[in-house]
Protein backbone atom coordinates (compact mmCIF):
# COMPACT_ATOMS: atom_id res chain seq x y z
CA UNK A 1 0.00 0.00 0.00
CA UNK A 2 3.12 2.58 -0.45
CA UNK A 3 4.52 2.75 3.27
CA UNK A 4 7.51 0.42 1.83
CA UNK A 5 8.24 3.27 -0.63
CA UNK A 6 9.30 5.43 2.36
CA UNK A 7 12.91 5.17 3.64
CA UNK A 8 12.64 3.57 6.72
CA UNK A 9 14.75 4.11 10.24
CA UNK A 10 16.80 1.83 12.38
CA UNK A 11 15.38 2.47 15.92
CA UNK A 12 17.31 3.12 18.58
CA UNK A 13 15.89 2.92 22.41
CA UNK A 14 17.84 3.51 25.40
CA UNK A 15 16.65 0.21 27.32
CA UNK A 16 15.13 -1.88 24.61
CA UNK A 17 16.13 -4.28 22.72
CA UNK A 18 15.14 -4.39 19.41
CA UNK A 19 17.36 -7.84 18.25
CA UNK A 20 15.75 -10.54 20.29
CA UNK A 21 13.22 -12.33 22.63
CA UNK A 22 10.59 -11.50 19.89
CA UNK A 23 9.72 -15.17 18.91
CA UNK A 24 9.33 -15.91 22.91
CA UNK A 25 8.28 -12.91 24.18
CA UNK A 26 6.00 -11.68 21.44
CA UNK A 27 3.67 -13.89 20.30
CA UNK A 28 1.03 -11.59 18.50
CA UNK A 29 3.72 -9.89 16.66
CA UNK A 30 5.06 -13.95 15.32
CA UNK A 31 1.28 -14.77 14.64
CA UNK A 32 0.79 -11.73 12.60
CA UNK A 33 3.73 -11.82 10.69
CA UNK A 34 3.59 -15.81 10.35
CA UNK A 35 0.18 -15.27 9.06
CA UNK A 36 0.91 -12.42 6.47
CA UNK A 37 3.65 -14.12 5.54
CA UNK A 38 1.46 -17.13 5.01
CA UNK A 39 -1.24 -15.24 2.77
CA UNK A 40 1.59 -13.87 0.32
CA UNK A 41 2.95 -17.02 -0.31
CA UNK A 42 -0.77 -18.05 -1.12
CA UNK A 43 -0.91 -14.72 -3.51
CA UNK A 44 2.58 -16.19 -5.02
CA UNK A 45 1.00 -19.41 -5.79
CA UNK A 46 -2.52 -18.46 -7.64
CA UNK A 47 -1.70 -14.91 -8.38
CA UNK A 48 -3.13 -11.73 -8.24
CA UNK A 49 -6.23 -12.08 -9.59
CA UNK A 50 -7.23 -14.99 -6.83
CA UNK A 51 -7.33 -11.97 -4.51
CA UNK A 52 -9.21 -9.39 -6.35
CA UNK A 53 -11.89 -9.62 -4.17
CA UNK A 54 -9.93 -9.53 -1.10
CA UNK A 55 -8.37 -6.19 -1.25
CA UNK A 56 -10.30 -2.88 -0.63
CA UNK A 57 -12.69 -1.35 -2.96
CA UNK A 58 -14.37 1.80 -3.53
CA UNK A 59 -17.91 1.66 -2.26
CA UNK A 60 -19.21 2.85 -5.48
CA UNK A 61 -16.59 0.40 -7.94
CA UNK A 62 -19.38 -2.68 -7.58
CA UNK A 63 -16.56 -4.79 -6.27
CA UNK A 64 -16.87 -4.05 -2.68
CA UNK A 65 -17.83 -6.63 0.28
CA UNK A 66 -18.22 -6.01 3.69
CA UNK A 67 -15.49 -8.82 4.47
CA UNK A 68 -12.32 -6.16 2.28
CA UNK A 69 -11.83 -3.59 5.12
CA UNK A 70 -10.00 -6.27 6.99
CA UNK A 71 -8.68 -8.62 4.21
CA UNK A 72 -7.09 -6.24 2.57
CA UNK A 73 -4.69 -5.79 5.44
CA UNK A 74 -3.12 -9.40 4.75
CA UNK A 75 -2.32 -9.05 1.44
CA UNK A 76 0.65 -7.53 -0.80
CA UNK A 77 1.62 -6.67 -4.11
CA UNK A 78 3.09 -9.63 -5.45
CA UNK A 79 4.83 -7.54 -8.40
CA UNK A 80 6.77 -5.67 -5.51
CA UNK A 81 8.99 -7.77 -2.67
CA UNK A 82 9.70 -4.53 -0.98
CA UNK A 83 5.67 -3.85 -0.32
CA UNK A 84 5.54 -6.81 2.02
CA UNK A 85 9.58 -6.69 3.58
CA UNK A 86 9.63 -3.32 4.54
CA UNK A 87 5.72 -3.46 6.47
CA UNK A 88 6.74 -6.55 7.81
CA UNK A 89 10.31 -4.87 9.12
CA UNK A 90 8.17 -2.36 10.72
CA UNK A 91 6.00 -4.60 12.09
CA UNK A 92 8.37 -6.69 13.24
CA UNK A 93 10.79 -3.91 14.77
CA UNK A 94 8.12 -1.57 16.18
CA UNK A 95 4.63 -3.71 16.72
CA UNK A 96 7.16 -5.49 19.85
CA UNK A 97 6.74 -1.79 21.38
CA UNK A 98 3.34 -2.22 21.04
CA UNK A 99 2.89 -5.47 22.53
CA UNK A 100 4.89 -4.67 25.53
CA UNK A 101 2.98 -2.13 26.22
CA UNK A 102 -0.07 -3.62 25.77
CA UNK A 103 0.05 -6.96 25.98
CA UNK A 104 -0.56 -9.78 23.31
CA UNK A 105 -4.07 -9.78 23.45
CA UNK A 106 -4.80 -5.77 23.29
CA UNK A 107 -2.09 -5.74 20.34
CA UNK A 108 -3.66 -7.96 18.30
CA UNK A 109 -7.30 -6.10 18.91
CA UNK A 110 -4.90 -2.88 18.39
CA UNK A 111 -3.55 -4.09 14.87
CA UNK A 112 -6.51 -5.26 13.73
CA UNK A 113 -8.81 -2.09 14.56
CA UNK A 114 -5.91 -0.47 12.57
CA UNK A 115 -6.49 -1.78 9.43
CA UNK A 116 -10.16 -1.46 10.13
CA UNK A 117 -9.49 2.43 10.76
CA UNK A 118 -7.31 2.67 7.54
CA UNK A 119 -10.21 1.04 5.39
CA UNK A 120 -12.34 3.96 6.75
CA UNK A 121 -9.83 6.27 5.58
CA UNK A 122 -9.32 5.10 2.01
CA UNK A 123 -13.18 4.39 1.75
CA UNK A 124 -13.69 7.69 2.86
CA UNK A 125 -11.01 9.11 0.02
CA UNK A 126 -12.74 7.33 -2.38
CA UNK A 127 -16.46 8.81 -1.37
CA UNK A 128 -14.39 12.19 -2.42
CA UNK A 129 -12.45 11.31 -5.81
CA UNK A 130 -11.49 8.43 -7.82
CA UNK A 131 -9.55 6.21 -6.53
CA UNK A 132 -8.36 2.32 -7.01
CA UNK A 133 -8.27 -0.60 -4.83
CA UNK A 134 -5.91 -0.93 -1.62
CA UNK A 135 -3.92 -3.55 0.09
CA UNK A 136 -1.26 -4.16 2.40
CA UNK A 137 -1.09 -3.91 6.36
CA UNK A 138 0.65 -0.35 5.80
CA UNK A 139 -2.88 1.54 7.90
CA UNK A 140 -1.76 -1.34 10.59
CA UNK A 141 1.80 0.04 10.25
CA UNK A 142 0.89 3.37 10.91
CA UNK A 143 -0.94 2.76 13.07
CA UNK A 144 1.85 1.30 15.49
CA UNK A 145 3.93 4.42 14.55
CA UNK A 146 1.13 6.65 15.79
CA UNK A 147 1.32 4.65 18.98
CA UNK A 148 4.78 4.74 19.68
CA UNK A 149 5.11 8.43 18.90
CA UNK A 150 2.26 9.29 21.90
CA UNK A 151 4.03 6.84 24.50
CA UNK A 152 7.77 7.27 23.52
CA UNK A 153 7.59 11.17 21.66
CA UNK A 154 11.62 11.25 22.41
CA UNK A 155 12.82 8.07 21.05
CA UNK A 156 15.45 8.07 18.00
CA UNK A 157 15.19 6.68 15.08
CA UNK A 158 17.32 6.64 11.71
CA UNK A 159 15.36 7.98 8.82
CA UNK A 160 17.18 6.73 6.16
CA UNK A 161 19.49 5.31 8.43
CA UNK A 162 21.62 8.61 7.85
CA UNK A 163 19.10 11.41 9.97
CA UNK A 164 18.26 11.11 13.64
CA UNK A 165 14.64 11.98 14.08
CA UNK A 166 12.38 11.43 17.35
CA UNK A 167 9.56 9.13 16.78
CA UNK A 168 7.31 12.57 17.51
CA UNK A 169 8.70 14.22 14.30
CA UNK A 170 8.46 10.97 12.27
CA UNK A 171 4.78 10.86 12.95
CA UNK A 172 4.17 14.75 12.28
CA UNK A 173 6.52 13.78 8.99
CA UNK A 174 4.02 11.06 7.91
CA UNK A 175 0.90 13.09 8.41
CA UNK A 176 2.20 16.17 6.35
CA UNK A 177 3.22 13.61 3.58
CA UNK A 178 0.07 11.76 3.29
CA UNK A 179 -1.70 14.84 3.43
CA UNK A 180 -0.43 16.42 0.61
CA UNK A 181 -0.20 13.46 -1.66
CA UNK A 182 3.48 12.85 -1.73
CA UNK A 183 4.57 10.05 -3.29
CA UNK A 184 3.13 7.80 -5.94
CA UNK A 185 1.21 4.45 -5.61
CA UNK A 186 0.22 4.91 -1.78
CA UNK A 187 -3.17 4.53 -0.11
CA UNK A 188 -3.16 8.08 1.62
CA UNK A 189 -6.13 8.30 3.00
CA UNK A 190 -5.51 4.61 5.09
CA UNK A 191 -2.19 5.90 5.80
CA UNK A 192 -4.35 8.59 7.85
CA UNK A 193 -6.92 6.59 8.82
CA UNK A 194 -3.86 4.61 10.37
CA UNK A 195 -2.21 6.94 12.15
CA UNK A 196 -4.71 8.89 13.65
CA UNK A 197 -6.51 5.85 15.23
CA UNK A 198 -2.79 5.03 16.76
CA UNK A 199 -2.45 8.61 17.91
CA UNK A 200 -5.86 8.71 19.52
CA UNK A 201 -5.80 5.18 20.85
CA UNK A 202 -2.35 5.67 22.52
CA UNK A 203 -3.24 9.37 24.17
CA UNK A 204 -6.57 7.88 25.56
CA UNK A 205 -5.00 4.79 26.54
CA UNK A 206 -7.89 2.97 24.85
CA UNK A 207 -8.68 -0.62 25.49
CA UNK A 208 -10.43 -3.46 23.49
CA UNK A 209 -10.89 -6.41 25.45
CA UNK A 210 -12.44 -7.16 28.42
CA UNK A 211 -13.53 -3.27 28.54
CA UNK A 212 -16.91 -2.87 30.25
CA UNK A 213 -17.23 0.77 29.59
CA UNK A 214 -18.88 3.48 31.71
CA UNK A 215 -21.78 1.27 32.47
CA UNK A 216 -18.67 -0.99 33.92
CA UNK A 217 -17.43 2.29 35.83
CA UNK A 218 -20.30 3.09 36.96
CA UNK A 219 -21.20 -0.31 38.84
CA UNK A 220 -17.98 -0.21 40.38
CA UNK A 221 -18.78 3.32 42.07
CA UNK A 222 -21.91 1.94 43.30
CA UNK A 223 -20.98 -1.21 44.35
CA UNK A 224 -18.05 0.78 46.38
CA UNK A 225 -20.51 3.35 47.43
CA UNK A 226 -22.91 0.75 49.11
CA UNK A 227 -20.33 -1.09 50.50
CA UNK A 228 -18.88 1.80 52.33
CA UNK A 229 -22.34 2.98 53.52
CA UNK A 230 -22.86 -0.99 55.13
CA UNK A 231 -19.49 -1.06 56.92
CA UNK A 232 -20.16 2.52 58.42
CA UNK A 233 -21.32 2.49 62.07
CA UNK A 234 -21.46 5.21 64.95
CA UNK A 235 -20.48 4.27 68.09
CA UNK A 236 -21.49 6.03 71.13
CA UNK A 237 -20.73 4.93 74.71
CA UNK A 238 -22.49 4.95 77.70
CA UNK A 239 -20.31 6.06 80.05
CA UNK A 240 -16.74 7.31 79.88
CA UNK A 241 -14.12 4.37 80.48
CA UNK A 242 -12.23 5.26 84.03
CA UNK A 243 -8.37 4.16 84.58
CA UNK A 244 -7.70 3.22 80.60
CA UNK A 245 -3.88 4.15 79.62
CA UNK A 246 -3.77 6.03 76.04
CA UNK A 247 -3.21 4.06 73.36
CA UNK A 248 0.80 3.95 72.23
CA UNK A 249 1.44 5.99 69.16
CA UNK A 250 1.48 4.06 65.97
CA UNK A 251 4.80 3.98 64.47
CA UNK A 252 4.68 5.96 60.86
CA UNK A 253 6.11 3.59 58.34
CA UNK A 254 9.14 4.23 56.72
CA UNK A 255 10.97 2.97 53.71
CA UNK A 256 14.23 2.12 53.81
CA UNK A 257 16.87 4.28 51.98
CA UNK A 258 17.67 1.14 49.18
CA UNK A 259 13.58 0.86 48.75
CA UNK A 260 13.04 4.72 48.10
CA UNK A 261 16.11 4.71 45.83
CA UNK A 262 14.94 2.16 43.87
CA UNK A 263 11.34 4.10 43.70
CA UNK A 264 13.26 7.23 42.25
CA UNK A 265 14.80 4.82 39.69
CA UNK A 266 11.55 3.50 38.05
CA UNK A 267 9.87 7.32 38.19
CA UNK A 268 12.96 8.55 36.43
CA UNK A 269 12.32 5.67 33.89
CA UNK A 270 8.44 6.61 33.53
CA UNK A 271 9.75 10.28 32.85
CA UNK A 272 12.82 9.02 30.06
CA UNK A 273 10.72 5.67 28.27
CA UNK A 274 6.79 6.30 29.72
CA UNK A 275 4.73 3.42 31.62
CA UNK A 276 4.97 1.02 29.37
CA UNK A 277 8.64 0.81 29.18
CA UNK A 278 8.27 -1.11 33.20
CA UNK A 279 8.79 -4.67 33.78
CA UNK A 280 6.26 -6.49 36.49
CA UNK A 281 9.10 -6.23 39.45
CA UNK A 282 8.91 -2.68 38.27
CA UNK A 283 5.11 -2.10 38.19
CA UNK A 284 4.95 -4.35 41.83
CA UNK A 285 7.73 -1.94 43.72
CA UNK A 286 5.32 0.87 42.72
CA UNK A 287 2.09 -1.07 44.13
CA UNK A 288 3.99 -1.30 47.30
CA UNK A 289 5.40 2.31 47.30
CA UNK A 290 2.27 3.89 46.92
CA UNK A 291 0.95 1.05 49.99
CA UNK A 292 3.51 2.59 51.80
CA UNK A 293 2.40 6.18 51.33
CA UNK A 294 -1.25 5.45 51.62
CA UNK A 295 -0.79 4.11 54.99
CA UNK A 296 1.62 6.99 55.69
CA UNK A 297 -1.13 9.36 54.97
CA UNK A 298 -4.17 7.67 57.17
CA UNK A 299 -1.56 8.20 60.05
Amino acid sequence: MGYENREYMRPERRGFNFGSGGFVEHPGVRGILFLTCGVFLLQLVFGRQGFQLAMLWPLDSGFFYPWQPLSYGFLHDVRSLGHIVFNMFGLWFFGKLVEDGLGTREFVAFYLLGILAGAAGHLIQGALGPIGPALGASAAIMAITGWAAVKYPYMKVQLMLVIPLEMRWLAVLYIVMDTIGAGANIAHGAHLGGIAFGLAAAWFNWRFTGWSGLNGQARGWAKRWSGARRGMKVYRPLEEPEDVPPLPPRPEPKPSDDFQERVDQILAKISRDGEAALSDEERRILVAAAEVYKARQRL
